[in-house]
């Protein structure tokens, strides 16, 4: 739907008007769309039980009354016919569910409230509105949210398709999407179109001092050893996929995190970074991305799905997309599912959400992990007490035949007929806290199970020795992540405090006396 904005009743100063140029209050209008009432076809769930009753009752009553002997031959036979019932039955029911579908029409579309939103560079406009003809009167309400482009957290959570609807080919993605700045939470609700739309145009409202919150002479003076910003950027850009907007062009500042062939979604969420233009028209991008890291949460056993997580580090947020995808084949667990576990993933993917969220680093207070060590169960195939090495490899490599990749994972080859003892299962909760809320279950990412390079099988002839291993590459990543999240805290306590931090310090310690 086309949405015509008042912009003298909403009282916004339109930058492109001439005659606005150069006003110190004038903003620029963003983006606009609205909420149309919609009917639900099962509201009519009722109205045809009621149908479908008394089309029975018209049919059967006459027959059963006999037969009980409540009513006598002579009066079912002055009543019509058991063809003419059935017509008679089917007009009613008929005229039942005619009346209750023009009610609910009239309810839902010509007397609810429409809904739409406005975004300029500073302000947000929420305008509900009911038309005066409507039997509850006029209703208009006008609710503004005021973030100056200052935007510190956004996310937006919506449900992959269902099966009917990739069926149909309908390409809605309803979902809430939530920003918050230092002053307050705004929630948008997007029931008949794309939400991730409506969270591209948000996360472009940040702060664009912050977008060189990290610079690259200034982390290399640290002479860090345990992240190289070079290496680290090269590996993130050549895994993200650049938006493109033709032949040999590429959307400036649009990144998109990679799909894999299991996830439900059709595409990922293209993730807007923070530019300005140059000085000859051209759009340099100021935010760029620094680290990368995909991993994975594996589903209960009989589960048909996984949870993937991808985390994007960029000199000026943080970003984490976490989505349910399902399970590749495996020979070891392939029994506990069954020969229909396909239509139970098909069934139930409509009820899988996706969720991206990003916060500034700026407002980063906290990053910490917890290791939780679990041990090998017998009722779990992936993780047994006891393992035979030879055993372990042939599986690898029929699993890995069948879904026709490497695999995953730090597993080596071993083709020893010796048993060996499991190391443990290990699950990894990172933990990101902001200054505003210490603790979001969105910012909490788990990887599981995380491979460790100070845990590994053992021999059960020489129980307690240890054998080196390589690197994992979890450890890689979370050394380099560890080291990043420290420099951006040591960044910010360097920074001089903001005028809310000593507004709030301020507060705090007249409390205090």
């Amino acid at each position: 739907y086309q949405v015509n904005v008042p912009v003298r009743c909403l009282g916004i100063t339109d930058i492109e008007d001439e005659a606005n140029k150069g006003h110190t209050h004038a903003e620029r209008i963003l983006a606009a769309w609205s909420e149309q009432p919609f009917f639900r076809w099962s509201a009519l769930s009722l109205p045809a039980a009621v149908a479908g009753f008394v089309l029975l009752s018209v049919i059967i009553l006459p027959e059963v009354g006999e037969r009980v002997g409540v009513v006598k031959q002579e009066q079912v036979d002055k009543i019509l016919d058991p063809v003419s019932r059935m017509l008679a039955g089917l007009l009613l029911g008929l005229a039942i569910v005619l009346v209750a579908l023009l009610y609910l029409l009239f309810q839902r579309l010509f007397n609810s409230i429409e809904y739409a939103v406005v975004v300029t560079d500073r302000r947000i406009f929420s305008i509900s509105y009911r038309p005066e003809l409507c039997l509850r009167g006029l209703h208009l309400q006008v609710d503004c949210f005021r973030h100056e482009s200052k935007i510190t957290y956004g996310t937006v959570e919506a449900n992959h398709r269902s099966w009917w609807q990739r069926l149909l080919g309908i390409e809605w993605h309803p979902g809430m999407v939530k920003v918050q700045v230092r002053f307050g939470v705004m929630e948008f609700s997007r029931q008949r179109g794309n939400v991730f739309r409506v969270f591209a145009v948000l996360s472009q409202l940040t702060d664009p001092k912050s977008s060189e919150f990290l610079k690259e002479e200034s982390v290399e003076q640290l002479e860090i050893t345990d992240w190289n910003w070079k290496q680290c950027a090269y590996e993130a850009e050549s895994v993200l996929v650049k938006h493109e907007l033709g032949a040999s062009r590429n959307h400036p500042g649009v990144r998109m995190f990679p799909i894999r062939d299991t996830d439900l979604a059709a595409a990922a969420p293209a993730l807007y970074l923070d530019t300005k233009t140059s000085d000859d028209g051209t759009v340099v991008e100021v935010e760029k991305p620094l680290f990368h890291w995909s991993f994975f949460s594996a589903g209960s056993l009989m589960s048909p799905f996984n949870t993937t997580t991808d985390l994007l580090v960029t000199s000026a947020r943080v970003f984490l997309w976490s989505r349910a995808n399902y399970k590749k084949f495996n020979c070891r667990t392939c029994c506990f599912h069954g020969p229909l576990a396909w239509l139970q993933a098909y069934r139930e993917s409509g009820k899988l959400t996706s969720r991206v969220s990003f916060f500034a680093l700026p407002t980063l207070a906290r990053f910490s992990t917890m290791t939780r060590v679990l041990p090998p169960r017998w009722v779990d195939p992936t993780y047994p007490p006891i393992r035979i090495p030879c055993c372990e490899t042939l599986m690898n490599k029929f699993t890995n035949f069948v879904n026709q990749d490497e695999g995953e994972g730090d597993e080596q080859e071993s083709w020893d007929v010796m048993p060996v003892r499991s190391r443990p299962r290990l699950n990894m909760y990172m933990l990101f806290s902001r200054l505003y809320i210490p603790q979001q279950a969105d910012l909490i990412a788990l990887i599981s199970p995380y491979n460790h390079n100070d845990f590994d099988h053992i021999t059960l002839c020489n129980c307690g020795t240890k054998q080196e291993r390589e690197e994992t590459q979890h450890n890689l990543k979370m050394r380099q992540l560890r080291a990043i999240m420290g420099v951006v805290q040591d960044q910010r306590a360097q920074a001089p405090p903001t005028k809310h931090d000593a507004e709030q310090h301020t507060a705090a310690h007249q409390e205090h006396e």
